[in-house]
């Protein structure tokens, strides 16, 4: 209908036609495979997908793009071009972008972050306070000196802390993470392993 609309997914395999306004469109975890018959990517509508961790595959499918989101959830977009797609039409629940064709899903680095891509990256910090951004693939991030973001996104990521104002951020089922702390430190959410390369004490 007219007017900026809100449209909820739901469970099932649903199609959703917002009409006219600049609509959003909202997906949680177990939706299934749903369609949008009148997207509108330059018109700024949105796709709120915070409720995934992940975008995993951005596809050009019998003249639309299907955005897959898990196993069995997926949101087809009629009629539109993925080239068209940006980081706008997306609210993303993730500290971590996502790199997909070119384009970052997901909150976008601040000017001046360190940034990675989806292969494997050895990622080094300045002796600021850096936020450093791996994406995907297996990635060593090591901040340097200063209170450094390191955020490793997918894949087996092994990070080197020295700060007591370091954080390293993963999100559950990114991989299989480990940090090297040079200091006392507390193991961070979602990263398994912790080694301590120093003689004072450790938190696990």
């Amino acid at each position: 209908n007219e007017g900026n609309d809100t449209l909820v997914g739901g469970t099932g395999n649903d199609t959703l036609t917002g009409g006219t306004g600049k609509d959003t469109f909202r997906f949680s975890a177990g939706d299934g495979r749903d369609t949008i018959t009148d997207f509108d990517a330059r018109a700024g509508e949105i796709l709120d997908i915070r409720g995934y961790a992940n975008v995993t595959a951005l596809i050009s499918e019998n003249g639309g793009t299907r955005i897959v989101l898990g196993t069995n959830d997926s949101i087809f977009l009629q009629g539109v071009d993925k080239a068209t797609l940006t980081p706008a039409n997306f609210l993303f629940n993730g500290a971590v972008p996502k790199e997909l064709n070119g384009m970052q899903v997901g909150p976008t680095p601040v000017p001046g972050a360190i940034n990675g891509n989806d292969s494997a990256n050895t990622l080094n910090g300045t002796s600021g306070n850096d936020k450093i951004y791996g994406f995907g693939g297996n990635d060593v991030i090591d901040g340097k000196a200063g209170a450094d973001e390191m955020y490793g996104g997918t894949g087996n990521d092994v990070y080197w802390v020295d700060n007591a104002g370091d954080r390293v951020i993963e999100l559950a089922g990114q991989g299989h993470d480990t940090i090297h702390s040079t200091r006392d430190w507390v193991l961070s959410a979602n990263v398994e392993d912790l080694y301590l390369r120093t003689a004072a004490n450790t938190r696990g």
